[in-house]
């Protein structure tokens, strides 16, 4: 089976034998910029380069040990070629095989990782020589996210130490310390839960030690610790045997249900359950101290710290986990907490400080600055045969080397420019010194940027915390038609703001409409949500962006609207159940409630009124509202269940409803706004304002009608296809 990697390519790869054999027409200056293996093998002294020089046809090369669809997948991140692999965790693995034999990891890091992720989310039951076989790979491409979650997977495991050492002789680049790390991390952990979950019951069980003459006299009787003590003791241990924690046997748990076991103990009694196993048992004591409830939430937090996963960079260092000065993990941990707290003090001023109506000035460009240095020169393939000469004397210019066979085969812009049917294509050709093109138009730094991408000259590369420099880059990668190329690389800078200001959202949800990362989408649209002057930026950045569809504010609005209304009803509904017990229908249960407490409902209504206002939620007003700062109120809605007026479970009833509306309301706003969603009605794209042709595309509400030239159309395509918009 021959596959066309580069239609126009010098080399045909014949990888793999007999009946899986594939042959691969590639280009040897694609993969000499990616690969320096490759660039030896082609462009240095051996007998491949020789040959290839004098082939006048595509030069075989056999490759008869490399995976057939590991090299498919090789060369088409190499030449920005899309595919679609099959994303098994096993081809995976080659992959990232034949990335390291052929020194090409640097160009592949991205397409591995992004691999990687989308495995990651198929990995619930997944065996645990696969799990390694991710770990392995996570290694190779150095990608410390991924190896942090997977190796927390393996950790939790009864056996996951155990097969990282069964595994080890087939992960040959993982060096010795991983499986002793995993080792001595597991068992220090087994160790801690056994302790923390036996020391409730040595305290409690040594009480006589402790107890000062005047305590627990109404309950000692005969017994050498108090009453409540014992009973204590014997509630405490059936509670752990009801959540799977007793008897104490760790190294045959799954520690990640530890944890929920521990989340889920409430610290019961048997005096609760209307058991006393001590006659004349007292009702309080307040000599027993050992609060068991506390305790187990602490030792929930210590297993937690312990299962974080392991740092790879630490690991590439060979020291101490945590210890090593790049660790990433703990690098991006204390970059969370951070932005969470900028994030906390910028909300806070948003809802005093409505900064929102000043006019903004107008987005600079890249190179607008006094600093910028003039004529800049970057080598994106040091044996290029292109200078690109970027920008104008104002702005800076910046001249960038390249090659015009990598550009060609990532653009069809650059493929056209670079063609016999270009004046730059002919004196390319014609021209025996570096060839000069001109791009005054464009800005230097999104230039240069993308060029590195295009080559694989990613060493470097930095993703500043600039929107402006970020929409820059997607206008150049747009215009010189490179998404497919460079888009992979959009996302980790996406990914870098942690807390936008409203106006970066915006940005970023451009960003993300344009090169249709939903999940961006989702994310940044949510986050215009919650600020109550989200639609009102996203609107005003629409005037200055008019290629942002007018259709996405209306959406944002319209949800917006809907969340407000939902508040508004689903607050004021509690009220309404309230009242709504003198009803004919809940007579029997109004009278029985009130012969009991007859001033509960009304103690009922002003308490919750009163908490609704001491929390910001009162006048019922969302409109006004800031979502972060309501999603906080609602998490600190409380009612005490004790009141000489009201029963406990009306309080119950109360806040379990908070408790419930906070949980929907989040998930209804994690959704944010969906993208590309079907327009309302029919929507209007004019491509030529004097088209003579209006084409009608889609059916019913999604349809879109298109005006253009019937002319340019019959001259310029002899086959007309419409693909989705």
């Amino acid at each position: 089976m021959r596959v066309a990697i580069d239609p126009d390519g010098d080399v045909l790869l014949v990888v793999g034998k007999h009946e899986s054999q594939v042959s691969l027409q590639v280009s040897s200056k694609v993969l000499s910029v990616a690969s320096k293996m490759f660039k030896a093998m082609f462009f240095g002294h051996f007998k491949e380069a020789v040959e290839l020089a004098s082939s006048t046809t595509p030069y075989q090369v056999l490759l008869p040990d490399d995976e057939p669809v590991a090299m498919v997948a090789l060369c088409s991140v190499l030449h920005h070629v899309e595919f679609a692999p099959d994303l098994s965790v096993l081809n995976l693995s080659a992959f990232a095989g034949v990335a390291d034999k052929y020194d090409a990891i640097k160009a592949c890091k991205l397409a591995g990782k992004a691999w990687l992720d989308h495995i990651y989310l198929q990995t619930t039951g997944i065996s645990s020589f696969l799990l390694i076989e991710i770990l392995c790979v996570a290694y190779i491409f150095e990608d410390y996210q991924n190896f942090k979650k997977i190796s927390k997977r393996v950790l939790v495991q009864p056996d996951g130490y155990q097969r990282v050492r069964d595994f080890i002789s087939d992960a040959v680049s993982f060096p010795d310390s991983v499986p002793n790390t995993f080792a001595a991390l597991r068992r220090d952990t087994e160790d801690m839960i056994s302790e923390h979950l036996m020391d409730p019951i040595t305290v409690m069980a040594r009480g006589r030690n402790w107890y000062n003459t005047t305590d627990h006299t109404s309950n000692k009787g005969g017994l050498s610790s108090c009453k409540h003590d014992a009973a204590k003791s014997y509630d405490y241990t059936w509670e752990l045997m009801q959540l799977g924690l007793w008897p104490i046997v760790p190294r045959k748990w799954n520690l990640e249900t530890v944890v929920q076991s521990l989340a889920a103990f409430k610290g019961k009694t048997t005096a609760q359950a209307g058991i006393l196993i001590f006659p004349n048992f007292g009702a309080k004591c307040s000599a027993c101290s050992c609060d068991t409830v506390h305790r187990m939430d602490t030792l929930k937090k210590l297993v937690e710290e312990k299962l974080k996963g392991l740092c790879l960079d630490c690991f590439r260092a060979g020291v101490a986990q945590g210890t090593g000065k790049g660790c990433r993990a703990l690098s991006e941990a204390s970059k969370l907490a951070f932005y969470s707290t900028i994030h906390q003090l910028y909300t806070k001023k948003q809802t005093t400080d409505n900064r929102m109506a000043e006019p903004q000035a107008k987005r600079p460009r890249l190179a607008d600055s006094k600093s910028t240095p003039m004529n800049r020169k970057v080598d994106s393939d040091p044996d290029g045969d292109v200078i690109l000469v970027v920008g104008t004397d104002e702005s800076g210019k910046m001249s960038i080397k390249v090659s015009s066979k990598v550009l060609s085969i990532s653009s069809k812009v650059f493929k056209a420019m670079f063609s016999r049917n270009f004046k730059e294509g002919n004196e390319l050709a014609r021209s025996s010194t570096l060839y000069e093109v001109p791009l005054p138009d464009d800005d230097p730094d999104a230039m240069s940027t993308l060029c590195n991408i295009l080559h694989h000259n990613t060493d470097d590369l930095s993703f500043p915390d600039d929107t402006d420099k970020l929409m820059e880059f997607v206008t150049v990668m747009d215009k010189y038609n490179c998404a497919k190329a460079s888009k992979i690389y959009v996302v980790p800078w996406i990914e870098k703001f942690h807390s936008p200001s409203l106006s970066q959202m915006a940005d970023l949800l451009w960003v993300s409409h344009n090169l249709r990362y939903n999940n961006s989408f989702r994310k940044f649209s949510s986050m215009l949500l919650h600020s109550d002057h989200g639609v009102k930026t996203l609107r005003e950045f629409q005037i200055k962006e008019t290629s942002f569809p007018l259709e996405i504010c209306d959406s944002l609005a319209n949800r917006r609207l809907e969340l407000d209304h939902w508040l508004v009803h689903n607050l004021s509904m509690q009220l309404t159940k309230i009242v709504a017990l003198r009803n004919k229908e809940n007579s029997f249960k109004w009278e029985t409630h009130t012969a009991i407490y007859p001033k509960c409902h009304g103690s009922s209504v002003v308490e919750y009124i009163a908490q609704l206002e001491v929390n910001g939620l009162w006048p019922i007003e969302p409109l006004r509202w800031d979502f972060n700062r309501t999603m906080e109120a609602l998490g600190e809605f409380q009612i005490p269940e004790s009141g000489r007026d009201r029963c406990a479970n009306c309080a119950i009833d109360i806040n379990k409803h908070i408790e419930n509306l906070a949980i929907e309301f989040r998930s209804m706003l994690d959704k944010g706004v969906t993208p590309r969603a079907k327009l309302s009605g029919s929507s209007r794209v004019v491509v030529d304002p004097d088209g003579d042709v209006l084409l009608a595309v889609g059916e019913q509400e999604s349809e879109v009608y298109i005006r253009v030239s019937l002319k340019v159309l019959s001259v310029m395509l002899k086959v007309f296809k419409v693909y989705e918009l």
